[in-house]
């Protein structure tokens, strides 16, 4: 029987069958000699002296292979095992510091772990940890919303397969129930929330501007709000993640007068306070044939709104149009006339995109309520007294043609010429009253012609009152066709 000096590291390695194995032989820290093999059971030395020692490499007791090698140091395994992949990655977010925190099972061999990330299953993954030495590790800068993991095992240079990839979302959810309240008194606007999971704080934006950042609480006080539709939002925050938008709370916030400038020409806006009344013929109106189309009369309850101080100049519709359709133009202070509901529409469009607000035509129970003078009304049959020829350019004073805008005497919220001069579209569709109380009415869901409300410089007193209605076209235009605007 072979006498076998086994050096001590061999059984370490010996005992591994299953995959090929090399084998370096070293003498003073150099190799000297490879022996690869698939089926080696033990390596040993022989010989009596130094300079014949042989090493041998055996299988079932024989020798497979030899190599003469002086002062040999050691025999060192290389490469003696497939290097597996790590198996059951998994990801979960950490509550206390909103991190994710990755594992996986240990890799037989493994000197460490490197950690790749990436944006989309399919995207390019990118290594953001090098040489992790446990089985877990912590990413506390993960990326906003979707974040794809996988993990790759480390032995002497080798690098395994990427294990699993494993998915998390890292999202902070937004703040629900947003709500916004304008006390008038004050002049301030109260936002407030739901508090969110996880968020540090809160940043409030005001009509798509930052308004206050890094808010501990759940509610502020906007103390110097703008006039007009104000929007509202809320974002969450933690570290570095930011939440989606929360749901827009909106309020209208009254001022008595609003000052527009568009193109160097300036207009106002009134400010109307929401309010109930009885819309129709009622009791200083007349009660006759002319009026059937008034009735019933019918309780209205209205939001705040803003409605244009005068008619639409022609000086404002060339500003935004560049041309000036009317007929009489003796003056740039006169109505804009021979605009039909469709160009009133294109106008309005272009003022928006010029003033970046939301301006439209009066719905006509609006028209009504601030012809009536609003919650200032003393109950006139025209807009702004009884007399007619005070408040109105009309047939029997006009001269058979318009006049410049608010020279005649304003009514209750001082606005101009809502009885006479020219007859001013409305957004709704025409169609009957019904009896029932309603709220914030914007008529009939379809229909032929649109309302036309206020009389004009050629029409009777009847054309004039406050609860007379009128139907068009949207395509008819004349000379006693205008527009005022609302907000």
């Amino acid at each position: 029987m072979k006498k076998i000096f086994l050096i001590s590291v061999v059984f370490l390695f010996a005992m591994q069958t299953m995959a090929q194995k090399y084998f370096d032989v070293y003498q003073n820290g150099v190799v000297k000699n490879s022996i690869a093999s698939t089926s080696l059971d033990s390596i040993g030395l022989s010989g009596s002296t130094e300079q014949d020692r042989m090493v041998n490499f055996y299988k079932d007791d024989y020798i497979v292979n030899s190599y003469l090698a002086s002062s040999v140091d050691s025999i060192k395994v290389k490469n003696s095992y497939t290097l597996y992949a790590p198996t059951n990655v998994t990801a979960s977010i950490i509550e206390d510091n909103y991190t994710i925190r990755l594992s996986w099972d240990a890799v037989s061999l493994a000197e460490g772990y490197d950690i790749y990330r990436s944006s989309a299953s399919s995207g390019e993954f990118a290594k953001i940890a090098t040489r992790i030495a446990s089985t877990s590790w912590n990413d506390v800068s993960p990326l906003f919303g979707s974040n794809y993991y996988r993990v790759h095992a480390l032995w002497q240079g080798q690098t395994s397969p990427a294990s699993n990839t494993v998915y998390i979302n890292y999202v902070l959810d937004a703040p629900t129930n947003v709500t916004a309240t304008y006390d008038k008194d004050a002049n301030e606007v109260t936002i407030t929330w739901d508090p969110v999971t996880y968020a540090e704080s809160y940043d409030v934006y005001r009509n798509g501007t930052l308004l206050a950042e890094n808010l501990i609480t759940t509610s502020y006080v906007d103390n110097s709000p703008d006039t007009g539709t104000v929007t509202y939002y809320v974002c969450a925050k933690r570290g570095v993640v930011v939440s989606e938008n929360s749901n827009s709370a909106i309020v209208n916030i009254l001022s008595d007068k609003l000052k527009i400038t568009v193109n160097g020409v300036e207009f106002n806006m009134i400010g109307v306070s929401g309010g109930t009344f009885q819309m129709g013929a009622t009791a200083e109106q007349p009660q006759n044939s002319d009026t059937s189309d008034e009735h019933p009369v019918h309780q209205v309850m209205l939001s705040d709104f803003y409605i244009g101080e005068t008619e639409v100049t022609q000086e404002l519709w060339q500003a935004v149009m560049g041309s000036n359709p009317s007929y009489f133009k003796t003056s740039n202070q006169l109505p804009v006339e021979c605009v039909s509901w469709n160009d009133c529409q294109t106008f309005i469009t272009n003022l928006n995109q010029l003033t970046g607000k939301q301006f439209r035509l009066p719905t006509e129970a609006e028209w009504e309520f601030a012809a009536r003078g609003g919650n200032k009304s003393k109950g006139y049959k025209y807009s702004g007294g009884n007399d007619i020829g005070a408040v109105a350019w009309y047939s029997q004073n006009s001269g058979r043609k318009t006049h410049e805008v608010g020279t005649k005497s304003p009514n209750e919220l001082s606005i101009y010429d809502m009885s006479g001069n020219v007859f001013e579209w409305c957004q709704d569709w025409y169609g009957s009253y019904s009896s029932e109380a309603q709220i914030n009415p914007t008529g009939p869901s379809s229909g032929t012609d649109r309302v036309i409300r206020g009389g004009d410089w050629s029409g009777y007193e009847g054309y004039h009152r406050v609860s007379n209605r009128n139907w068009w076209s949207p395509s008819y235009k004349d000379r006693g066709r205008g527009l005022r605007l609302a907000l």
